[in-house]
């Protein structure tokens, strides 16, 4: 390994780091690894920040793309992705229960190598939800709810390989995120009178969002690496509607709303990452992703994710991982209205095939868990049981330019 000397570049790269950690947490959905992306790093279930060498490195750790391909790479991936939310009890013993499904491009990378740089363009979804509910319940509550919400992350990469094994990089994407929920619910009373109310929430925000990492090659065998990751806002708004019709009359009372400049709290997500090459057909490798947010209504998370890669020959490899998806929100209580916490673990298992400079991959991914939520209107403080599923489908493709 050739020794660093101290010059205009790391000074940067450092003063860079410092700046990313002195940013104060300006709330952050409150799950952070709801998509996995790319082809080789979902498969390891997200455990990818010391490899990272394929065009997907810029969102997971942009120095990895300085050790990627000779000339050049690209990459697209697309996922079918399910939800199934249940809340136990919610109208007297009935079960409330939410689902959606959607197809996505989850990732479409570039990247190209200028003698010790490498450059990409990048565009990522990491976070999308669809829902809907159709119920019809035995005291006669009709309620329908239709809700999306959906972050979009794109733009450059710049990778610098500082000596033969330690590189570091930077991607600074733009963060657009896009929502909206609706829901009516309508109360048969039984004596030709009926109660009827409308709620309507819709909302954007836009700004950047940094990432900044270092990979070291320990040695022949292992890879360290360290990422921090930010996402700053530049504009918050937000519009909500509300519409009551009470028994026996015929009198809609509405109500309107809207909010710009209230930026969400963000935390300060820094990963360390290890991968160790057992032989020419084994890799494992595991992330460690803590995310440190300043609010009193959310918790610092640290999720795990570990993964292993197994080449069956030159064209055929399998790779499966675990991984935990932990909820940022406090637990609820008494003390608390309309808050949920579902803490989540994940399983990924897919399947790659190369064709001379070509990889296609199909890999599948599923999540479970349990928690407590406060979702009935009527008691806002009440507590109920809920369980979250999730289920994701992809196929990707990448072609290396040698």
């Amino acid at each position: 390994m050739n020794m660093l000397k101290p010059d205009k570049t790391f000074s940067f790269i450092l003063t860079l780091f410092i700046l990313l950690l002195s940013f104060s947490a300006k709330a952050d959905i409150s799950h952070y690894k709801e998509i996995l992306v790319g082809d080789r790093g979902a498969n390891l279930a997200g455990a990818y920040s010391a490899v990272a060498d394929d065009s997907s490195g810029a969102y997971y750790n942009p120095a990895g793309l300085s050790f990627g391909a000779k000339d050049a790479m690209t990459g697209i991936s697309n996922a079918t992705n399910f939800v199934y939310n249940e809340y136990k009890n919610m109208v007297n013993t009935e079960s409330e229960q939410l689902e959606g499904w959607r197809y996505l491009i989850t990732f479409v990378g570039y990247m190209k190598r200028v003698d010790n740089s490498v450059f990409g363009l990048s565009y990522v979804i990491d976070d999308s939800t669809e829902v809907h509910q159709d119920q019809v319940f035995d005291n006669g509550l009709t309620k329908n709810r239709r809700g999306d919400d959906r972050t979009y992350k794109y733009g450059p990469s710049w990778a610098y390989q500082l000596s033969d094994n330690f590189s570091w990089g930077v991607s600074l994407f733009v963060y657009q995120r896009e929502y909206y929920n609706q829901i009516s619910r309508l109360m048969d009373k039984g004596d030709d009178s009926s109660e009827w109310d409308y709620e309507y929430i819709e909302g954007a925000d836009f700004g950047y969002h940094i990432k900044t990492g270092l990979m070291w090659g320990f040695s022949e065998d292992v890879a360290l690496s360290l990422v921090l990751k930010k996402t700053i806002f530049t504009h918050s708004e937000s519009y909500a509607q509300s519409s009551v019709k009470a028994p026996n009359e015929a009198k809609i009372e509405s109500s309107k709303t809207s909010e710009t400049g209230e930026f969400r709290k963000t935390p300060l997500g820094i990963t360390m990452g290890w991968a160790w090459f057992v032989s020419q057909y084994v890799m494992v490798a595991a992330d460690l992703d803590y995310y440190l947010i300043d609010d009193e209504d959310k918790v610092n998370v640290l999720n795990l994710s570990a993964g292993i890669e197994y080449y069956i020959n030159e064209k055929n490899v399998i790779r499966g991982g675990l991984y935990t998806n932990y909820d940022n929100d406090q637990a609820p209580d008494s003390s608390t209205t309309g808050v949920e916490k579902i803490d989540m673990v994940g399983m990924a298992l897919g399947y790659s095939l190369f064709n001379g400079p070509t990889m296609i991959t199909i890999g599948a991914v599923a999540s479970y868990g349990k928690g407590k939520a406060q979702m009935n209107p009527e008691i806002p403080n009440e507590i109920q049981d809920s369980v979250r599923e999730t289920y994701s489908f992809s196929l990707a493709v990448s072609y290396n330019i040698d």
